[in-house]
């Protein structure tokens, strides 16, 4: 069964080539290798639009994505939203375990037929934002449909100490705004909790092309990194979202005048100017400014 695992994944290690017109397979490959395009064809699935469904058909970009897991053979990975179960073989010929969480049934069933010989995989039918999650740790790999990500993105800040790192695929400009930085207009409270709570780096575009069907946006790929060893400590989470979210409903305004006043005597002992706008302070500064609200202390630092 081993030799069987192996040479599945020897068979999706593709080279690729980079055309004027996009990134395309171009080594050969076992007629019985069975792709994403060649599953969509053997059983006529179309596209779910109300799951937000888009299947990524590219081979090269599959293990792209896996790629940064940085797969070990301890390593259990959860995937949300496994699809017909391409990305979940491949990596389960690099891990211990592939938790395979899938939230139509009828693809998780196909999946279940065509791999039923891969003895690692867990088959979950399951809405991911709503099922109980395993205990860590494990490594996340997703392709998250662009009308749920943010509540998934949030769902795994949440349960972050189960999971040591994870590559989603996500909306270009939900990417954009994760990773924005102080002064970007895409900075705000998704760029402050996340980068809070992980080390958040984007990998690569993937392109529309790549997908079936073509999305009508450009993807991301991201990388959270739950395990990184972040300058700072956050003592209560909740308090830390709560702030966020008053001052960011007024951005434009100066944060005197969007703060709540109880915090208003913590600013400038925390070196926050009270005429900064909230898109111009940091994320230290917001973790700071917390805990400081915590323990009312307007020296504390974190």
């Amino acid at each position: 069964m081993t030799n069987v695992i192996a040479s599945r994944a020897k068979q999706s290690r593709v080279s690729s080539v980079q055309t004027r017109d996009c990134f395309v397979a171009c080594a050969p490959r076992n007629d019985t290798e069975m792709t994403v395009g060649k599953l969509l064809k053997k059983y006529h699935i179309r596209a779910k639009k109300s799951l937000g469904q888009n299947f990524l058909a590219d081979p090269n970009l599959q293990h792209k994505l896996i790629t940064p897991l940085h797969l070990t053979p301890e390593d259990t990975v959860l995937e949300i939203g496994s699809g017909l179960g391409v990305m979940a073989v491949a990596m389960a010929a690099q891990c211990r375990q592939v938790i395979a969480i899938e939230k139509d049934s009828s693809l998780l069933q196909i999946a279940k037929t065509e791999w039923h010989d891969v003895p690692n995989i867990q088959w979950i039918s399951a809405d991911f934002l709503e099922t109980d999650l395993p205990e860590g740790p494990m490594k996340v790999l997703g392709n998250i449909p662009y009308n749920i990500s943010t509540p998934i993105l949030f769902r795994l800040l949440e349960y972050k100490d189960r999971f040591s790192k994870a590559v989603l695929t996500l909306q270009k400009e939900v990417v954009q705004r994760i990773v924005a930085r102080p002064g970007n207009k895409d900075y705000g409270i998704l760029s402050i909790m996340a980068q809070a709570q992980s080390r958040c780096e984007k990998l690569f575009d993937l392109p529309a092309r790549c997908f079936i069907p073509p999305p009508e946006v450009t993807s991301s790929a991201l990388c959270l990194d739950f395990q990184a060893d972040l300058p700072w400590h956050i003592e209560e989470i909740e308090q830390l979202r709560g702030i966020v979210q008053k001052v960011f409903q007024q951005r434009r305004k100066t944060i005197r005048n969007s703060l709540p006043q109880e915090y208003q005597f913590l600013l400038e002992p925390l070196g926050i100017s009270p005429q900064a706008r909230p898109e111009t302070i940091g994320v230290e500064k917001w973790v700071s400014l917390a805990n400081a609200a915590v323990t009312r202390q307007p020296l504390h630092r974190v």
